[in-house]
């Protein structure tokens, strides 16, 4: 009957699922920009006390601000319950992570430091990059230029599989990075 008035429910269902992703994959872009994903790699970063205290408090400056939220992406218990079962993946309040405002990258005594925040006047150090790939960043800075691509936060609350049902853990937020690279001539 919908056809006939010229409505098509499922491709307006359609229609929205895309315009959705559309809209996420809009808010994933980095504000540093997008760089060819052949040549980026995860980051691995060293986090000193105080960096952790910095990612705790942008962790709390983001909720209180509602960029992220820590209900599960909505999704109910049994939801959360069939997923854990499906994946063995441990489900995390904040979902997959979440991008950061603010992100950059400055090199300091040799080292590559990461600063964040919620902007350029609120950023604070999180962390020094330690390796890119599987390669300590010592052994490729000679060969390749780096550049900070993204700086994502993860961790906090999450959920595993229990006996009966999905039991709810804590752990520290932490920052993932990923680095581009530009092979120098």
């Amino acid at each position: 009957m919908g056809k006939t008035f010229g409505f098509n429910p499922q491709a307006e269902a359609e229609k929205k699922e895309l315009e959705a992703t559309r809209s996420r994959m809009a808010q994933n872009i980095p504000a540093n920009g997008y760089f060819d994903q052949k040549k980026v790699l995860p980051g691995k970063l060293q986090i000193s006390s105080l960096q952790q205290m910095n990612i705790d408090e942008l962790a709390g400056r983001l909720q209180q601000q509602n960029l992220i939220t820590t209900d599960y992406s909505g999704l109910s218990e049994d939801q959360i319950g069939r997923q854990l079962t499906a994946n063995d993946k441990p489900v995390y309040a904040i979902g997959p992570g979440v991008l950061l405002p603010y992100f950059e990258m400055r090199e300091r005594d040799g080292q590559l430091v990461i600063f964040g925040g919620m902007n350029q006047a609120e950023k604070r150090e999180i962390g020094v990059v330690s390796s890119v790939g599987l390669q300590p960043v010592a052994a490729v800075r000679d060969r390749v230029q780096l550049y900070l691509a993204a700086a994502t936060l993860m961790g906090g609350p999450f959920k595993v599989m229990g006996r009966n049902q999905p039991i709810e853990h804590d752990e520290p937020f932490t920052i993932t990075v990923q680095l581009a690279y530009e092979k120098k001539h």
